[in-house]
């Protein structure tokens, strides 16, 4: 079945749930962690697990010889609305390297990389809450305002100068109806994905409506074809990617569906993962029973080096068949393998180097009762290589790192996995926890960047127990920061600061 453009649909009542900060997060910060399952031999030795953060210059972490070094650490005053969901990007801002996030309060940060102060001009303040993750592009910030916990708030597609006279100020706001028809505006929670789109680099994303928005970055000018009727609201965050090596990129996307049978043809209770052209013209779709709130990755990952697409789900509808499922399938929307873990799989998966060889795993978390767990998959068969339980729900997307470790004389990527009871540091190998730092909730994915002084950074943002917003800059001991971008790395929330999901080459 397509999805067809119909005025007359029905959309859903009030909103999903979506995870946000809970009450009583602060008994899940230090909850000890959970032993890992049985794994091959390590090859790190984890020497010290932290307790938490200790302040500028203390070693909080050691593994394999390199020390995990805390070198600035902020405190936000969001007045209880904390980083939630918004994953921290790097940017140029001012003519500095920074840290981007956005909170639960409408603000919009900009950090120093070095020392963590905020940079002249910001933060932003958008007026509604920003669980929408940052892209970065032509000298500007780019993000969704708006979310599901908050429907009567308007919010929209923003972009905000990263430079010249004009920094940390607006350049342009571009507000999405409900519905095809009109009616009030309504959120973006997705992340804007940057890629050229119709011959201009362009933003792409979903809303917490029926409609779709795609814009010239230069000017925020929608793009012929949009905004796009999508049937129901997305979360997701879509990839840009050039699927069909024609050298023009595509929008690859998730999204929910809800029931109608007065239609024709019927819609059905569930979502779709599907490809749009660049004027958003449906190219396929694959339908599932649950829908599709993680953010598709894209890459080489497939048998024989092939493109596919990955992603997870969601966990609105319950019992369904695709519900904890991460589904892989081929450009034409062609299913190849798919999984059913142990947990919800509402975040997004990373394509990386973890075993060798020429091709990619995925890494996926999940969030289960009493915690979730850390997936390393073959890409090829989808075959599990390693799982390993934690003490929290991993709900922000995992990223990785090469921070010293070798296999037969080849490095590879070791995971970081942002869950509710902190940081976890996963041997990419195995799967072994070389460190746990319990000090912040997560709900976003860690940040990874070839910092200054030649070392590797490590950058998250979440929560303490008190749900203020906390953003903490660690450094590794030992490693590259030359190799933070590298082959094979997946360093931050999809991917890259222009938020593509893709580890295709860009288009332009």
């Amino acid at each position: 079945m397509t999805v067809e453009r119909d005025t007359t649909r029905r959309r859903r009542s009030g909103t999903r749930a979506r995870w946000t900060v809970a009450a009583g997060v602060a008994a899940l910060l230090g909850v000890a962690a959970a032993p890992a399952l049985a794994h091959a031999a390590d090859h790190h030795a984890a020497d010290h697990h932290a307790a938490g953060t200790r302040g500028a210059g203390a070693v909080v972490a050691t593994f394999d010889g390199h020390r995990l070094v805390e070198e600035w650490s902020r405190t936000l005053p969001d007045q209880g609305h904390p980083i939630a969901l918004s994953s921290p990007t790097s940017a140029l801002v001012d003519g500095r390297r920074a840290v981007v996030v956005g909170d639960l309060a409408g603000n919009l940060w900009a950090l120093d990389l070095v020392g963590g102060a905020t940079v002249p001009g910001w933060p932003y303040h958008a007026g509604a809450p920003i669980e929408s993750s940052p892209s970065a592009a032509a000298g500007q910030v780019l993000f969704g305002v708006g979310s599901a916990a908050v429907p009567g708030v308007v919010g929209g597609y923003r972009s905000v100068w990263a430079a010249g006279r004009g920094n940390g100020r607006l350049h342009w706001a571009r507000s999405v109806a409900l519905t095809p028809n009109g009616g009030r505006p309504t959120g973006v929670a997705a992340g804007l994905a940057v890629g050229v789109l119709q011959g201009h680099l362009s933003a792409v994303a979903g809303s917490l409506g029926q409609m779709e928005g795609a814009y010239s970055v230069a000017g925020g000018a929608a793009l012929r074809g949009f905004p796009w009727w999508q049937a129901d609201s997305q979360f997701d965050t879509p990839a840009i990617a050039d699927l069909y090596g024609n050298g023009q990129d595509e929008i690859v996307e998730g999204g929910a569906s809800t029931a109608n049978p007065y239609l024709h043809p019927a819609y059905y209770n569930g979502g779709h993962l599907r490809v749009l052209s660049q004027s958003g013209r449906l190219l396929c779709v694959h339908n599932t029973d649950e829908e599709v709130d993680s953010s598709p990755a894209v890459g080489r990952f497939l048998a024989g080096g092939a493109v596919g697409i990955v992603a997870g789900t969601g966990t609105f509808y319950k019992g369904v068949s695709d519900e904890d499922a991460l589904i892989a399938m081929t450009p034409g929307c062609r299913v190849t393998w798919e999984d059913h873990l142990a947990g919800a799989t509402s975040d997004s998966p990373a394509l990386l180097g973890a075993l060798p060889g020429p091709g990619l795993e995925v890494a996926m978390g999940t969030a289960a009762a009493g915690g979730g767990y850390a997936y390393l998959l073959d890409g090829a068969d989808g075959r599990v290589v390693w799982r390993t339980r934690l003490a929290g729900s991993v709900i922000g997307g995992i990223t990785s790192a090469d921070l010293g470790g070798t296999w037969d004389g080849r490095a590879y990527q070791d995971l970081l996995v942002p869950t509710t009871a902190g940081l976890y540091i996963l041997d990419g190998r195995s799967g072994s926890v070389l460190a746990h730092l319990p000090g912040v909730g997560l709900q976003s994915s860690p940040l990874v960047t070839g910092d200054p002084d030649g070392l590797i950074g490590i950058t998250i943002a979440g929560y303490d127990g008190h749900d203020q917003g906390q953003v903490v800059h660690f450094e590794v001991t030992g490693t590259r920061a030359a190799l933070a971008d590298e082959a094979g790395a997946w360093p931050m929330f999809h991917r890259d600061p222009q938020l593509t999901g893709s580890t295709l080459a860009p288009v332009g």
